[in-house]
């Protein structure tokens, strides 16, 4: 976009400068952790009202592209966690996790009557008890994503005794169990942020947020895994690859037919 703003377009002014903004960030023109100019600057240089500026650095802040803090003006924040090993199903995220920056906090644990919608994806009969773990994810010691699984009872007994701080919650399901995913469905909405997501993600209101719900199958078509995962919108950046597979678009066909996804 040309680093001009036009008044005589339906375009609105904000939204013309917050692309201005994000090209020279993208282009590299303010690197992080580099200082944006302040507002009055901005005003002067696009000749653009201060409220209009505003609205254009809050609605990068709410990207994650911009940082904003009192006293230390705006700042270009540190790049997105790119999330591609986490929308895989062997617990990839382990091989990351081996270093300092990444680990995980348990905040719950136990053996429990799941919700409803939880007895519905694995399947279970009404006196099924679930083994439950709700955590939180951190990278530099900055929350990153915090979410509830569900596991069967049944086909996980002692699952609860396991150290899924420093383990891979699918290397543990294989490794003591024998147990290996062959295929999970996933379900991506997002949401801003509400009282919950602010106190565990450290974010503010409204802020964006990726909620993933999977469903994860044993080769013999059983559920044995359900969570509900809520990532920072602010800090991750999704990245899903396709590939064409006659057999993954027939399985893909099959579960849509179930009860699997949301309705």
């Amino acid at each position: 976009m040309a680093d001009l703003i036009h008044n005589n377009t339906p375009i609105p002014l904000y939204y013309q400068l917050q692309e201005i903004l994000r090209d020279k960030i993208e282009n590299g023109v303010w690197k992080s952790g580099d200082r944006l100019p302040t507002e009055i600057e901005l005003c002067k240089e696009y000749d653009v009202s201060r409220i209009t500026v505003r609205n254009a650095l809050q609605q990068l802040r709410m990207e994650g592209i911009i940082n904003r803090a009192p006293g230390r003006g705006t700042t270009v924040a540190q790049p997105k966690v790119r999330e591609f090993l986490l929308m895989s199903i062997n617990g990839s995220f382990a091989d990351r996790r081996n270093t300092s920056n990444f680990y995980t906090k348990i905040l719950e644990s136990g053996i429990v009557e799941p919700p409803d919608k939880a007895r519905i994806k694995l399947g279970l009969e009404t006196d099924g008890k679930v083994t439950k773990l709700v955590r939180i994810r951190y990278v530099k010691d900055e929350p990153l994503f915090w979410g509830t699984v569900y596991v069967p009872y049944e086909i996980c007994p002692e699952l609860i005794n396991n150290d899924f701080e420093h383990r891979s919650f699918f290397e543990i399901l294989n490794h003591e169990y024998d147990l290996l995913p062959n295929h999970t469905v996933r379900t991506i909405e997002m949401e801003l942020a509400t009282n919950r997501e602010t106190n565990y993600l450290e974010v503010i209101p409204g802020t964006p947020i990726y909620i993933i719900q999977s469903v994860t199958f044993l080769e013999n078509g059983v559920p044995f895994e359900y969570s509900r995962n809520f990532f920072r919108g602010d800090r991750v950046k999704l990245i899903v690859s396709l590939h064409k597979s006659d057999e993954d678009v027939n399985l893909i066909h099959q579960v849509t037919q179930e009860q699997y996804y949301d309705e």
